[in-house]
């Protein structure tokens, strides 16, 4: 093993395998709409789909030739888009990812609403299936358990307005940080 501290993986591997990530930003979009549209028409087209991102149809052509080349996605004769079961499934890593992110960023860390969608999709598809999993157990958890529930409550008013006010009037940030022992033999 590679001097990596410990670790499994060097920061190397780490950097290579998400380099090589099938999935970039745009195509996990690209995917969503295309789910989206076959949910709201029963069908989707590079068209629509061009249309549905704002983007030409010769970007979209290009975009889905790609996701077309790397397996996500198939175009029968009439040019309507199906998913590959790869392609299902990556929809739904990326769908179950960003409502996991939403909701731990919104409902947890009360970070606004807004904010806390843009910051989901940036992430939506780059973590992996046992990250996401992991994040919506927590979640779960965290609903069910009263004393996370508290704990959840004490951070939200920790972090309002008023209470960090409070403790700027009353000198909590005016406190010098706790000095370090140093370690002098």
């Amino acid at each position: 093993m590679s001097e990596n501290h410990g670790h499994h993986h060097s920061y190397s591997e780490v950097w290579r395998r998400f380099e090589e990530q099938p999935l970039t930003h745009s195509m996990a979009h690209y995917l969503l709409a295309i789910s989206e549209l076959r949910e709201e028409h029963g069908y989707a087209r590079a068209t629509d789909v061009a249309k549905k991102l704002g983007v030409t149809k010769g970007s979209a052509s290009i975009a889905l030739k790609a996701i077309r080349e790397k397996g996500f996605i198939t175009e029968d004769e009439n040019r309507m888009l199906f998913f590959t079961p790869r392609g299902m499934s990556a929809v739904d890593n990326i769908a179950g990812s960003r409502s996991a992110f939403l909701k731990f960023f919104h409902d947890i860390l009360a970070v606004e609403e807004q904010a806390a969608l843009e910051d989901s999709c940036k992430l939506e598809h780059l973590v992996s299936h046992i990250t996401t999993d992991r994040l919506i157990r927590f979640l779960e958890f965290v609903a069910a358990d009263d004393r996370a529930q508290d704990l959840v409550a004490g951070f939200k008013k920790s972090i309002e307005p008023k209470a960090v006010a409070s403790r700027a009037k009353h000198g909590a940030e005016k406190r010098p940080a706790p000095k370090r022992k140093s370690r002098k033999s």
